[in-house]
């Protein structure tokens, strides 16, 4: 773990030098395009960027020389943007996701709060309704729990995969690419299956045949990566298990010695009396 987290620290201290741009930068420019791109509608959209920025400069305030070290904590905005499914909210918010993931500030490890809603189904056993989440009036009950911000930067993306543009198409997996390429993130279990899910599902759903290639070579990538960490971690369970072996087999000649030792103490006390 600890070999883990030192290379990750390094990979992000590795973005963020060849970034030009800092996270409160990005934030500040992207931000105002958010704004400026949202419809009418969107209410909620353009309160959440108001709600943000103010955050952002009431920091810049407080802390003026220190420098944001996690954009993490801004991601809302972003992600009520790619749920309005307006191909040009989308791609401001697909791009400042991008550079952030690049620049190493978005690594999606902070814990957040979802809510889940739990269907009810109709069953005459009153015990499997109990078990299922749903009260005796047949409501949904709400179910919540955290999870890594990581799994819902992943599902925010991935949702946009059905958007039928091209360019909106593109972008979604340029993103995705960049999300499990960039060596700051690391995307695991059901939101790796989704990321794997959404590449397939554009490639046959698309007629573009530029989103096509892009698609097929991120999924290729995406697998080829995900073999090499299996591999990468195996070569280092190995080694692991060679040092404990190591440590085990020097403690055991340690006490071999130890024991030769009072033994040979022993004697000679005998001997002297």
């Amino acid at each position: 773990m600890l070999i883990k987290e030192n290379r990750k620290n390094q990979n992000a201290n590795d973005a963020r030098s060849k970034n030009a741009l800092s996270a409160r930068r990005l934030l500040s420019i992207y931000l105002p395009q958010l704004q400026t791109v949202a419809l009418r509608k969107h209410n909620t959209l353009r309160k959440s960027c108001d709600e943000y920025l103010k955050k952002l400069n009431a920091q810049n305030a407080n802390q003026k020389r220190a420098r944001l070290q996690s954009a993490d904590t801004y991601f809302e905005p972003f992600r009520i943007a790619c749920q309005t499914k307006h191909p040009e909210t989308v791609h401001v918010a697909l791009n400042a996701i991008q550079n952030l993931v690049a620049g190493g500030y978005l690594t999606g490890e902070k814990m957040v709060k979802v809510t889940t809603k739990l269907h009810h189904q109709k069953d005459k056993d009153k015990d499997k309704d109990k078990k299922s989440g749903v009260d005796k009036q047949g409501k949904d009950k709400e179910h919540k729990e955290h999870i890594p911000l990581i799994d819902v930067i992943v599902t925010t993306i991935c949702e946009c995969a059905d958007i039928p543009h091209s360019s909106t198409q593109l972008m979604v997996i340029n993103t995705l690419l960049n999300l499990c390429t960039c060596g700051t993130t690391e995307v695991h279990a059901e939101s790796l299956s989704l990321v794997i899910t959404s590449l397939y599902y554009i490639f046959l759903n698309s007629r573009d045949w530029d989103v096509q290639t892009s698609a097929t070579a991120t999924l290729t990538q995406t697998m080829s990566i995900l073999f090499a960490r299996v591999e990468s971690v195996s070569s280092e369970l190995t080694q692991l298990q060679e040092d404990m072996r190591r440590v085990e087999a020097k403690r055991r000649q340690q006490r071999e010695e130890k024991k030769q030792s009072q033994q040979s103490q022993q004697q000679q006390s005998q001997q002297q009396q």
